[in-house]
């Protein structure tokens, strides 16, 4: 069985097959840290999420409409589109407190 380096052939880091290493962001490559080269609407597009978005819930209120409200508001103060803010509602809100948890953390980071 042939194996592949996890180099691509420009001899960047290839972590999913785009030349991307761990944590560039997957809409214009950018390494964490630097200045982007695409919007925040890019970036979620690519991703359905938005990994720059943090959230601390942990001692806080945990009651659901709590976190709901706070990732809502970070997903507002962090410039996403009120289309995602809903989808993330819509999606957030199709399940028990186990799912909401789980998708708060697909959609943003949370701590």
């Amino acid at each position: 069985m042939m194996s592949y380096p996890d180099y691509d052939d420009y001899g960047t880091r290839d972590q999913v097959g785009y030349g991307l290493g761990p944590g560039d962001c997957p809409a214009c490559g950018a390494p964490p840290g630097e200045q982007h080269g695409c919007s925040l609407a890019d970036r979620s597009s690519v991703t359905g999420r938005h990994p720059e978005v943090t959230v601390q819930l942990t001692g806080t209120d945990g009651s659901a409409s709590a976190v709901l409200g706070r990732v809502q508001r970070a997903l507002r103060d962090a410039g996403a589109p009120q289309r995602e803010v809903d989808q993330f509602r819509l999606e957030a809100t199709s399940g028990d407190q186990d799912h909401l948890l789980q998708t708060c953390m697909h959609w943003v980071d949370v701590t």
